[in-house]
């Protein structure tokens, strides 16, 4: 046939390349079954033969040569109409929404509308050279020849080479190996992760919407078709979960219903939106009917009683205070709810049934018993996260009660929030078929079924969700290391009114700006307007890159944690790993403040098994698992020893696990992500507080200083400026006189905590507030101790079961336990001249409240930017305190250390102007102190005097320890208490027959020889009289520490990573380098043996003798160690060697 048809060609890249051509419909048939399923869209455009009888009588007309010349060379702006005979430009729909167009171009455009719908075409996994990406009306018929080429067939057989007998009749986790396009079908490779089979499936209908890539993980079902027998995914059979051990909350998903933009940035700015009465209302009724139920609490006298009560926790004044609400308010709002509750309870609880009348749809059934509160449920099979209000059991199932306090709507989003939750339960093994959805308010009860056709669909709706939250933002770097960010998120919606309202609005409509997204007829057009007005472009930059560098630092740590190893590998292979204890039973369990301690200990005491090795350590986040069910609890560790493990957890295991045996996984919290980006957010507030921040975040405005201090300085300040040197007073002086803010970069052993006590005590002197903030909960307690001794009361804020044992008189569950109403809480917080809290805890509900006069953050160059801003903007000025040569803040993603993360606030801000130095070192003596200026400080770094400079290590024993130790030189070489002597470096070589060394991966690295070395060196320290506390052990690796541990239990010497040693020192310290025997390749991957500012806070932790261990010839191949080796006189080296100065490896202490 010669028939002619008029087609588009567009690019998947959605610039309209044109070719203008004729083709037969047996060509145009051949054409589809090849183009169609790659980067290309072809559509036939129908005729619309009055439109062109109009136009051929126009005198308008020009030819096709004519036009082609005259048409513009960025075709991503306009529509281009094929006709019979000639193409005409036009523009496009985006910019005729601008335009008013006349009738004439009304009636072109209407024409032009009609052109059927184009379907969204996915990226194929592989592109053949044979089709350019790039079209032009230059070589178009080339490119048609070429696209028309047989030669396509080729690319298509790649499918038949795999061995498919993976049986997806059940749900499989699988992984994509395989994927070709087709036109409505798309056709998929998996591989199962447990057992490598592969399988073939087919995907059609709404599936064919996910896009998939290769290496997607999924969790695929499908049906067996029997005309092909392939397996398929359709509109009725199989289903497909996208990213499934990406965990989303079930209420996420159900509220992306109406704007997944807004679910997607609630999830990435989690804790961002505000609290307001309806929440605290709604928490309040969830608690009450909760209690009611698991109590057996029926009468209504004992409900109202119970109501009061739940008024006098301390958590419901804690939401009263965060909220504004008078106590009043809410119990009014909550008395309501006590006969609704009796009522509920009178008609639907067994043995409380009191002629009940039921409502036109509402459920008859009868609730026979509570089977669980608040029950935690993951169901990585289809990649949800949820807790069930309340699990009730009837004669013949199990069904999950969800409670709603507003009005019965028996929304699309309230019945989604049920089905997930029977469907998870579901897949866990319970029996059931159906949900309950309780409207407390108005007494309405129903049942909730799931059809097949709802599963699919929520199962889509949250594929959805689940592509924008793993998505990558991408960074495209220039050649001035400045980048550009591409992050995706769904389109917004088109409603004033909820936009208007909405808690992230300016979230979102930064984000569009920075896309210069076009909203020509979107309500957010004008609210971009309003709502940006205080932004600059600067501002809106410097926020999408970082919210950027944080997200792609969640996905690497997510990986680190490897949560979905907990459903991926089995438990022994988790434990061997060094990520899991299994087997463990519950020996105990302990109530305190509404949590129980759970002990746990190994269920076979035969087994010989050290917690401390286990890779689990103190303030981990742990997740309880049995060997049926995924995290059936999940709380942070709070003890540990070699025997037992501690966990803070929010309900009783023995109640329902009586017997059972347990499995703790660590797992990566995402408060710390979600409280970052918050903090990121607080910098677009339209707010006096935001503006000040952002001129000197964003601007890098430097500090303006008052030239008058206050007169009261001269009475106060004398007597506390006395006791420092000239470097510390000048500090202080700054930092009374500086109006935004000030740097005071505090080298090792200058006196930065007693700088930083003297000018506390000297503002609550002049009457001034202070919040004291810093990374750690060590660093934060260090100067609160500190404050105490010196007279300044401090309120500590923060969990007591994390602050040191001396500051829980001074902890805020202390101070405020008597507290029965918000304005009494209020007192405690506002009377207090100090606050002291971590960087973490900065989002205490007081800190939104009150503005402190000053705020104070020590090793501020520990910690990432956004995390200071919580603290920062709570203050009307600020000062950071750290030293840039020391510990970075941590980032582990290589693309968002390129991009700046692990650059802190006071990097950023540090300039002469800004900046205060002390260098006046009060704790190494002059040989160590030499040894940090040579590697790191370059001369900078002062002994403060002679005492200092000429300070030993003295050995209350030491003429025993001499006898002792006459035949074995090797000892009293090293332990030499001369000036001279401070440092040593022992070379172990790379030979150890009688040791081992583990290097499964860098946080699994053990060296056992270095242990039995310090192991005789600590006890010989002990026969010549050195105390315990005088002695740290550092060692760059957990699992060395961990072995330390065990192997020196009884010593009470401390042994430590670097990190948590950091702002803390010893008169004698070890230094285990671990690694032994490794070859790098050239270019490999840096360690964290290439980190210099580790080295040099190990180092500067000695006060008057540093003791390094380590095979020489494998630590020089990490830089700092070369540099250093380099640097140290070689009579501080002494190579070890059998029969040498008496070294004998068989004589160690093992």
């Amino acid at each position: 046939s010669k028939t002619e048809h008029h087609v588009y060609i567009t690019p998947e890249s959605r610039s309209p390349d044109i070719i203008p051509c004729s083709i037969s419909t047996k060509e145009l048939e051949r054409y589809n079954k090849t183009i169609i399923n790659r980067n290309f869209k072809v559509e036939v455009t129908p005729e619309k033969r009055s439109c062109l009888k109009e136009k051929r009588g126009s005198s308008e007309k020009k030819s096709p040569t004519k036009l082609f010349h005259k048409s513009p060379r960025s075709l991503d702006k306009f529509n281009v109409e094929m006709m019979e005979n000639f193409v005409r430009v036009v523009p496009s729909k985006a910019e005729c929404r601008e335009l008013s167009p006349s009738s004439h171009t009304k009636e072109r455009q209407k024409c032009n509308e009609t052109t059927p719908t184009k379907s969204p075409i996915a990226l194929s996994s592989q592109v053949t050279n044979k089709v350019k990406q790039k079209l032009t009306f230059d070589d178009c018929k080339d490119a048609v020849d070429s696209l028309l080429n047989d030669g396509w067939e080729e690319d298509f057989t790649t499918l038949d080479t795999y061995d498919h007998t993976l049986d997806l009749s059940k749900a499989q986790h699988c992984a994509i190996v395989d994927i070709q396009h087709n036109v409505n079908i798309n056709t998929v490779v998996v591989k199962g992760t447990k057992d490598n089979k592969t399988a073939i499936c087919d995907i059609e209908g709404f599936w064919t919407g996910l896009k998939l890539q290769v290496n997607n993980i999924v969790y695929i079902t499908a049906v067996l078709s029997t005309s092909n027998s392939k397996w398929c995914v359709n509109n009725s059979d199989g289903s497909i979960v996208y990213h499934p051990d990406f965990l989303i909350s079930t209420t996420s998903v159900v509220g992306s219903q109406f704007c997944s933009r807004r679910s997607v940035l609630r999830e990435k700015f989690y804790g961002f939106e505000p609290s307001n009465q309806v929440m605290v209302v709604g928490v309040l009724v969830h608690k009450l009917l909760q209690e009611v139920l698991k109590n057996g609490i029926y009468a209504t006298s004992e409900m109202e009683v119970l109501a009061k009560k739940l008024l006098l926790d301390r958590e419901t004044i804690r939401m009263c205070y965060e909220s504004d609400l008078p106590i009043e308010n809410i119990f009014k709002e909550l008395s309501l709810f006590v006969p609704k509750i009796k009522t509920f309870v009178s008609h639907y609880l067994k043995g409380c049934l009191e002629n009940p009348i039921y409502k036109n749809g509402d459920w008859k059934g009868t609730i026979s018993n509570i089977l669980d509160i608040e029950e935690n449920v993951w169901c990585h099979e289809l990649g949800l996260k949820g807790k069930v209000d309340v699990t009730v059991g009837t004669e013949t199932s199990v069904m999950p009660l969800e409670i709603k306090t507003g009005r019965a709507t028996v929304s699309l989003e309230h019945r989604g929030q049920v089905m997930f939750y029977i469907m998870m339960l579901q897949k866990l093994g319970c029996k059931l078929s159906s949900g309950l959805l309780l409207y407390l308010r108005e007494g309405v009860l129903r049942e909730i079924l799931v059809s097949e056709k709802e599963r699919r669909d929520l199962v889509l709706l949250r594929n959805e969700l689940a592509y924008y939250l793993t998505r990558k933002p991408k960074l495209t770097f220039d050649n001035s290391k400045d980048f550009s960010v591409q992050w995706e998120l769904p389109e917004p919606i088109n409603h004033h009114s909820a936009c208007a309202k909405c808690p992230y609005n300016v979230i979102c409509c930064t984000a569009l700006k920075y896309e210069k997204a076009n909203l020509c007829n979107n309500a957010l057009k004008d609210l971009e307007e309003n709502l940006l007005t205080h932004l600059e472009p600067a501002h809106v930059e410097y926020f999408m890159k970082w919210s950027a560098l944080l997200t792609l630092e969640s996905s690497s740590s997510h990986k680190s944690k490897q949560l979905h190893e907990i459903y991926t590998l089995r438990t022994a292979v988790r434990e061997k790993n060094g990520q899991c204890i299994i087997n463990v039973i519950v020996k105990g369990v302990n109530p305190h403040a509404g949590l129980y301690e759970h002990i746990f200990c190994k269920a076979s005491q035969s087994e010989n098994y050290n917690m401390l090795l286990s890779g689990i350590g103190m303030g981990d986040y742990v997740v309880v698992s049995t060997d049926n069910r995924p995290a059936v609890a999940a709380g942070f560790a709070t003890h540990m020893d070699s025997l037992t493990i501690s966990l803070s957890l929010d309900r009783d295991l023995k109640k329902k696990y009586p017997n059972c045996h347990f499995h703790l996984d660590t797992y990566t919290s995402s408060i710390s992500q979600g409280f970052n980006m918050s903090n990121l957010a607080l910098l677009l507030e339209p707010t006096d507080q935001a503006e000040r921040l952002r001129r000197i975040v964003i601007d890098k405005h430097s500090p303006t200083f008052s030239n008058k201090l206050p007169k009261l300085l001269a009475i106060k300040g004398t007597t506390i400026l006395r006791r420092l040197n000239k470097m510390q007073q000048k500090a202080i002086l700054k930092s009374l006189s500086c109006n935004e803010y000030l740097l005071i970069n505090g080298m090792p052993g200058t006196g930065k905590t007693d700088t930083i006590v003297a000018l506390i005590k000297l503002l609550t002197e002049l009457n001034k507030s202070v919040l004291v903030t810093s990374h750690t909960h060590s660093a934060v307690d260090n100067v609160c101790v500190r404050l105490l001794a010196c007279g300044v009361d401090v309120l500590r804020l923060g969990s007591s079961s994390k602050i040191h044992p001396k500051l829980k008189e001074h902890s805020e569950e202390m101070r405020t336990k008597m507290c029965q109403t918000p304005e009494q809480l209020a007192e405690v917080y506002n009377s207090a001249k100090v606050l002291a809290v971590t960087c973490l805890g900065s989002g205490h509900a007081v800190l939104n409240k009150r503005v402190m006069d000053v705020c104070i953050v020590d090793e501020s160059t520990q910690v990432l930017q956004c995390s200071v801003f919580r603290a920062l903007y709570s203050a009307r000025k600020f000062i950071l305190i750290g030293d840039p040569d020391q510990l970075p803040p941590i980032v582990h993603n290589k693309e968002a250390i390129d991009g700046g993360l692990a650059e802190s606030l006071f990097e950023r801000l540090n300039t002469q102007s800004a900046t205060v130095t002390l260098q006046q070192n009060y704790r190494m003596n002059k040989p160590i102190t030499d040894m940090a200026n040579n590697l790191t400080y370059n001369g900078q770094l002062l002994t403060a005097n002679e005492e200092v400079a000429n300070a030993t290590l003295q050995f209350p024993n030491f003429e025993y320890f001499l006898q002792i130790y006459k035949d074995q030189e090797w000892i009293l070489y090293t332990l030499d208490r001369s000036l001279s002597a401070s440092v040593r470096i022992l070379d172990t070589g790379r030979k150890h027959s009688d040791s081992e060394t583990l290097i499964t991966e860098e946080s699994r690295c053990t060296n056992l020889l270095e242990i039995a070395i310090l192991k005789t060196l600590v006890y010989a320290l002990f026969e010549g009289g050195i105390s315990s506390d005088m002695i740290g052990i550092i060692a760059p690796y957990r699992a060395q520490v961990a072995k330390l541990s065990t192997s020196l239990q009884d010593s009470n010497v401390e042994i430590s990573t670097v990190d948590q040693f950091q702002g803390r020192d010893k008169e004698i310290i070890f230094y285990s380098c671990t690694r032994s025997g490794s070859e790098r390749s050239i270019g490999s991957q840096p360690e964290i043996l290439d980190d210099k500012r580790r080295l040099t806070v190990a180092i500067t932790r000695a006060k008057y003798k540093f003791i390094m261990i380590g095979d020489l010839s494998t630590i020089r191949q990490y830089q700092p160690f070369e540099n250093l080796l380099g640097s140290t006189d070689p009579s501080d080296i002494l190579k070890l060697t059998d029969g040498e100065l008496g070294f004998n490896r068989k004589l160690l202490i093992i």
